[in-house]
C-alpha cells in the first residue's frame, strides 16, 4: 500500500468543477496502485514435543490487520484445534491438542492465506507453515537428591541444599520444607527455625513428554548448640544454718527452661533461667563437705549439661560457759553446775562432760544450748571444773575456762594460798639478785691479773687479790691504783712528787733505792728507816671466795596501815673461781638461803629455807669489756601459816643469767658500766593444808633486766688497809608470770597472782670495800630497790675473798 499526503492552500480556482473532479480520482488510482501487497503471516507451536492428548498453543502472527480469519484456515496433524483468540487481528492464539495413540515425528500446523484479507480487501496468497512438533506416549522422569549434611542451630541462620536435586529430564526442581516447624526453603536457601530434623522435598511437576516426578526428600539434622554452664556459690566455706545462694550461668542459644540443684542425691531445689541465670538459696546444708550438682535439662536448640562443684561447710565455733550454783560450798552438799554453749545465732546440740581436774564427774546432753550437772561428791579442798562440749559434725567442740569450786575451804586456806603466791615470787627475785651479784663479782675478781685492785660490781665491789698496790698495769696509761689512792697522780715506780715512791724517796738520803713499800708512802711525816722494795705479786689462777647478802621489804603508799608483805632473807654463797687463760674462767658456787615473811592483811606468816647449786663462766673479749653468763638449780622448802591454817610444800627453782660489763678509768674513779638480765622459774608442789583445803601444784616465772653505771674511788689509809667507797644507780624492768587462779577473799578485793614487783623502777647501791694486809677483802654494801614503784626491797651485804 502506497500513501501519499498532499501539503498545501487550496486556493480558489475559477473555472469548471470538473477539473478538481479529475485531481481527486487521480490521487485515488495512484493509491489503489501503490497498496498492491497481500498479507503474509508465521506459524509457532510451542512446546513441540507432545504427548498423547497434550496440548499447546499455536501463535500466528500476520504482517498487518487481517480480515475472514477463522479455525477453517488452520489444519494440523495428529492435532486437534480449538479457541481461536486475537486482541489487534494481528496475533492469534489457537489451542492444539495432541491425538492419542498416534506416535508421529513429523507434524506441522498449516494456515491457508487465500481466506485472508488486508484492510485494502487484498487476499493472502498461499500458505504459512509452523515449526514441527512430535506426537507421542507420555514419558516418566526421577529425581536425583543426595544427603544433606548436618549444620548445628543458629538462630535465624541459613544454608544453601547442598547437593542440588537434578532430574533425568533436565527438568527444573522445586524444593520445598516438610518440616516448617524446624526450616524453610526459598529457591534453595535454608532458613533455620529451631534444631531438629529438617525434611526438605525435591519435586518436578512434569512437562512436555515427561510426567511428573515421584517426590525425594533428605533430612537435614540441625543439632542443639552445646550448652555451657558455670556454677558459683555464696559463700564457700559457709557455716551449718547460713544461708548460701547457689548461682548458674548457662551459656549458649538464648537457654531456657530450669536448673535443678541437688546436694549429693537429694534435690535442694530448681531454679527458673532469666537470661540464662538460675540461683537457689538454701540453708539446709550441714557440716562437711558437699557435692553440689546444677543440672541444666536443655530446650529445643541448647543441650542439657550438668555441673558438679563443692560446697564446704565448716563446723561452727561454739563457746561454753560454766557456772557454779553455790561457791563455795560444803562437803556432801549438793552443787549444780551449769554449762550454756552458744555459736551464734545457731543452737548447738550434743554432750557436755564436766571435769573435776583431769577426772570426769559426769555428762549431761544440751537442751536448748543448755547442760547441767548435779553433784554431792565433792571433797573438800579447791577443785578446778570444766565443762567440755564433745561437738559434732556441726559444731566445734570447746572447753569452758576453769571454774574454781572451793569445798569446805576456810578463808584461812585462801588466804594461805595467796600468802603462797605472793611471798614466794619475792623469795625468787631475791635470791636471783643475790645470786647474778655475787657471781659479778667473782667473774671481776677472777680477772683481776695485775690490775686494779678494787673494781665496782653491780652487785657490790671486786677485790682483785693478786695484785700488788704499786704494781703498774700494762694495759693502761694512766695512773695506777696506789697513786690514784693518795689524791696524787703519776707514773707507778716513777718517783715523782704526789706518787708513793716519789714520797717515799723525798724522805730518804741521797741516793737511796726508788723501790719503796708502796704503803709506807703514805706516810706523810719523815719515814724513820728505808721502806720496803716493791712487792712482786704472782698472778692467782684459783679464787675461792664467800658472799652474804641480806634483804628486806616494805610496801609503801599502802591504802592500809598494815603493808601487804614484809619481811626479810639472807643468801650465803661460796664458789670457787679457775682462770683457764687470761681472758677466759669457769666457775662453780653453791649457797644457802633462809627467809621469813609476813602479811598483816592476810594474818600469814611464810617462812622457809633452801640450797643452791650452780656454775658460771667469764669472756673478757676486749679490753675493759667481759660477758658472762651463769646458771644454777635451787631446792626450797616452805612454811605457811595463814590463820588457823598451815601448810607445808616445796619447790623446784632454775636460774639463768647473762650480761655485759665495763670497767674505766679517769680522774682517779673506776667507772663500771653494765646491762644484765636474768629470768628464774620455780614449780612449787601441791599439797592439803591442816584445814583439809586442797593447794594445787604452781608454776611461774620472775625475772629482772637492768642496765646502769657504778662508780667507785679507791684510797689507801695507812701501810696495810685500803678503802674504796662505790655507789651506783641503775634502771630495771621486771617481768613476771603465774598460772595461779585468781583469789577472792570474803569481803575484800580479789588477790589476783601479780607480784608486789614488776614493771619499771630504779635501784641505788653504795658501800665500801677494805683490804687488809695479808690480801684478804672484806665488803660491806646496802641496796634500795623498787625506786619509783609501790615496793621497795632493802639489800644489805657482806663479803670477803681470798686468793691462792
Amino acid at each position: 500500500m502506497v500513501q501519499v499526503e498532499f501539503v498545501g492552500v487550496f486556493r480558489r480556482i475559477v473555472g469548471s468543477i470538473k477539473l478538481a473532479t479529475l485531481i481527486v480520482f487521480a490521487c485515488l488510482a495512484v493509491s489503489t496502485a501503490a497498496n498492491a501487497s497481500p498479507p503474509t503471516a508465521t506459524v509457532v507451536v510451542s512446546p513441540n514435543q507432545l504427548a498423547y492428548g497434550q496440548t499447546a498453543t499455536v501463535t500466528i502472527v500476520f504482517s498487518e490487520a487481517v480480515t475472514g480469519f477463522n479455525l477453517t484456515a488452520l489444519s494440523a496433524t495428529n492435532a486437534i484445534l480449538s479457541t481461536l483468540g486475537t486482541t489487534d487481528n494481528i496475533t492469534y492464539t489457537v489451542t492444539l491438542t495432541a491425538a492419542s495413540g498416534v506416535l508421529a515425528a513429523t507434524n506441522q500446523v498449516v494456515l491457508n492465506l487465500t481466506g485472508v484479507t488486508n484492510v485494502g480487501s487484498e487476499a493472502g496468497v498461499g500458505t504459512a507453515v509452523s515449526n514441527n512438533y512430535t506426537v507421542g506416549p507420555v514419558n516418566s522422569q526421577t529425581i536425583t537428591f543426595g544427603a544433606q549434611a548436618g549444620r548445628t542451630y543458629v538462630s535465624g541462620g541459613t544454608f544453601v541444599v547442598n547437593p542440588l536435586a537434578t532430574t533425568s529430564s533436565g527438568l527444573a526442581v522445586a524444593y520445598s520444607s516438610l518440616t516448617t516447624g524446624v526450616c524453610t526453603v526459598t529457591g534453595g536457601i535454608v532458613t533455620m527455625i529451631s534444631a531438629g530434623t529438617c525434611t526438605l522435598a525435591a519435586d518436578q511437576a512434569g512437562g512436555g513428554i515427561y510426567a511428573a516426578a515421584s517426590q525425594v526428600t533428605q533430612n537435614v539434622v540441625i543439632a542443639q548448640v552445646a550448652s555451657g554452664i558455670a556454677l558459683a556459690a555464696s559463700p564457700n566455706p559457709s557455716l551449718p544454718g547460713q544461708a548460701v545462694t547457689f548461682t548458674v550461668t548457662i551459656s549458649g542459644s538464648s537457654p531456657t527452661g530450669t536448673v535443678t540443684f541437688m546436694d549429693g542425691a537429694t534435690t535442694l531445689g530448681t531454679g527458673t533461667l532469666s537470661g540464662g541465670v538460675a540461683t537457689l538459696s538454701t540453708s539446709a546444708l550441714t557440716a562437711g563437705t558437699h557435692a553440689i550438682s546444677a543440672i541444666y535439662g536443655g530446650d529445643t536448640n541448647n543441650t542439657s549439661v550438668t555441673f558438679i562443684g563443692p560446697q564446704i561447710v565448716n563446723p561452727a565455733v561454739t563457746t561454753t560457759v560454766l557456772v557454779s550454783s553455790v561457791n563455795p560450798s560444803a562437803p556432801g552438799q549438793a552443787v549444780t553446775f551449769t554449762a550454756t554453749v552458744t555459736s551464734g545465732g545457731i543452737t548447738p546440740a550434743g554432750t557436755v562432760s564436766f571435769n573435776d581436774g583431769g577426772a570426769a564427774i559426769g555428762s549431761a546432753t544440751l537442751a536448748g544450748g543448755i547442760a547441767t550437772l548435779t553433784t554431792s561428791a565433792l571433797t573438800a579442798g579447791t577443785h578446778t571444773i570444766t565443762a567440755v562440749y564433745a561437738g559434732n559434725g556441726t559444731f566445734k567442740a570447746s572447753t569452758s575456762a576453769a571454774l574454781l569450786q572451793a569445798v569446805n575451804a576456810p578463808q584461812d586456806s585462801l588466804k594461805l594460798r595467796a600468802l603462797q603466791v605472793i611471798a614466794t615470787k619475792v623469795v625468787a627475785q631475791n635470791s636471783g639478785a643475790a645470786i647474778t651479784g655475787a657471781i659479778d663479782t667473782a667473774i671481776s675478781e677472777g680477772f683481776s691479773d695485775g690490775g686494779n685492785l678494787v673494781t665496782p660490781s653491780g652487785g657490790g665491789i671486786r677485790f682483785n687479790f693478786s695484785a700488788d698496790p704499786d704494781q703498774p698495769q700494762a694495759a693502761t696509761a694512766g695512773a695506777d691504783v696506789p697513786d690514784r689512792w693518795n689524791g696524787l697522780y703519776g707514773r707507778s715506780g716513777s718517783g715523782l712528787p704526789g706518787s708513793a715512791n716519789g714520797y717515799a724517796q723525798s724522805q730518804l738520803p741521797q741516793g737511796a733505792s726508788r723501790v719503796d713499800d708502796a704503803f709506807a708512802a703514805i706516810n706523810r711525816s719523815a719515814m724513820p728507816a728505808k721502806a720496803p722494795g716493791l712487792r712482786t705479786v704472782a698472778p692467782k689462777d684459783w679464787l675461792l671466795w664467800a658472799d652474804v647478802k641480806g634483804s628486806g621489804i616494805d610496801r609503801w603508799g599502802s591504802s592500809t596501815s598494815a603493808p601487804i608483805l614484809y619481811g626479810s632473807q639472807v643468801n650465803a654463797l661460796m664458789g670457787l673461781t679457775r682462770r683457764v687463760t687470761p681472758n677466759f674462767l669457769v666457775g662453780a658456787f653453791g649457797g644457802y638461803e633462809t627467809f621469813d615473811y609476813r602479811s598483816d592483811a592476810l594474818n600469814g606468816h611464810l617462812k622457809g629455807d633452801g640450797w643452791t647449786l650452780g656454775s658460771y663462766l667469764g669472756w673478757r673479749f676486749a679490753p675493759g669489756l667481759r660477758f658472762d653468763a651463769a646458771a644454777a638449780y635451787s631446792g626450797i622448802g616452805y612454811d605457811g601459816t595463814a590463820g588457823t591454817a598451815t601448810g607445808s610444800f616445796s619447790g623446784h627453782r632454775w636460774l639463768v643469767s647473762s650480761g655485759l660489763t665495763g670497767n674505766y678509768k679517769t680522774h682517779g674513779f673506776d667507772i663500771e658500766p653494765s646491762a644484765k638480765f636474768y629470768a628464774l622459774w620455780e614449780r612449787e608442789n601441791a599439797y592439803t593444808d591442816s584445814l583439809g583445803a586442797l593447794q594445787a601444784d604452781r608454776t611461774f616465772f620472775t625475772g629482772r633486766a637492768s642496765a646502769g653505771v657504778k662508780l667507785s674511788y679507791p684510797w689507801l689509809t695507812s701501810a696495810t688497809v685500803m678503802l674504796a667507797p662505790y655507789a651506783g644507780f641503775y634502771a630495771d624492768y621486771y617481768f613476771t608470770g603465774d598460772d595461779a587462779a585468781a583469789l577472792a577473799l570474803a569481803g575484800t578485793v580479789p588477790l589476783a597472782s601479780v607480784p608486789l614487783l614488776d614493771g619499771w623502777s630504779a635501784r641505788a647501791t653504795g658501800g665500801v670495800a677494805a683490804r687488809l694486809g695479808n690480801e684478804a677483802t672484806v665488803a660491806l654494801g646496802a641496796e634500795l630497790g623498787g625506786i619509783g614503784s609501790n615496793v621497795q626491797i632493802w639489800t644489805f651485804r657482806g663479803r670477803a675473798s681470798l686468793p691462792f
